[in-house]
């Protein structure tokens, strides 16, 4: 034993010793003797906070950077309704009213035989079907061709039996003379015809007739039950004729 004794250990077995020791045990020194707050982003390898690590909910709006999340990051299902956006729910149709209800057109065009002393001949007709009550604006032109003496043209509602209130007069003296007559008809909604006619002939003639049909939805006003005719007031029910034809 006391031989042992006076072998001491050289410094560099000491020094080497007290290497392998904190080699052993440097890891749980080093976590035991960690100061708090002392772990910064130099501290932290690449990688090493994961979804997992961090805890739900502790992520808040003033730690995201500002403008740094796109919509790939946005999962829209769960965004509510911008209130700006709210007219985009009447974007297939203007006003509450289709497409389809803003205009429709239709065409129709015909001949018929016109003998003098005749009171009316239908020339050509049309159809339309209106998806509200509106207006519709009908055109109608009867060409003579041959034939000597006045007829007049008209155009008329058949579903109604409503007909325009003026006459256009044409004379006929030779080929080709055509006379048109155009009038605006309240309408409700529905397939509605109308026709042009040559009405109270002296002339015999053969008759070839154009006739269109416009509906609208809207009067003057705004309104689809109201129209304003020249003497400043509403017609409801009253077809309004167009002078100049």
């Amino acid at each position: 034993m006391h031989r042992f004794l006076h072998h001491r250990p050289s410094p560099a077995m000491i020094v080497a010793l007290l290497a392998l020791v904190f080699s052993l045990g440097g890891t749980s020194y080093a976590a035991v003797a960690l100061q708090a707050n002392s772990v910064g982003t130099t501290q932290l390898q690449k990688g090493a906070v994961t979804t997992s690590k961090i805890k739900k909910g502790a992520v808040t709006g003033s730690r995201v950077k500002s403008d740094s999340l796109t919509g790939a990051n946005i999962l829209e299902s769960t965004l509510g309704k911008v209130p700006a956006a709210k007219s985009a729910d009447n974007a297939s149709a203007l006003g509450g009213y289709a497409a389809s209800s803003l205009a429709r057109v239709a065409f129709g065009s015909s001949s018929a035989s016109v003998t003098a002393g005749s009171t009316s001949v239908t020339i050509a007709s049309v159809s339309i079907t209106a998806p509200a009550a509106g207006f519709v604006l009908v055109n109608g032109y009867v060409t003579a061709n041959g034939g000597t003496g006045t007829f007049y043209v008209r155009v008329r509602d058949d579903s109604t039996s409503v007909t325009s209130p003026w006459f256009n007069g044409v004379t006929v003296a030779g080929a080709y003379q055509t006379g048109g007559n155009e009038t605006v008809f309240p309408v409700t909604a529905g397939t509605r015809s109308f026709s042009v006619s040559a009405d109270d002939s002296s002339a015999t003639f053969t008759g070839y007739g154009t006739i269109s049909a416009v509906f609208i939805p809207f009067g003057s006003s705004g309104s689809p039950t109201s129209l304003s005719v020249k003497s400043g007031g509403p017609a409801s029910t009253t077809p309004q004729a167009i002078p100049g034809h």
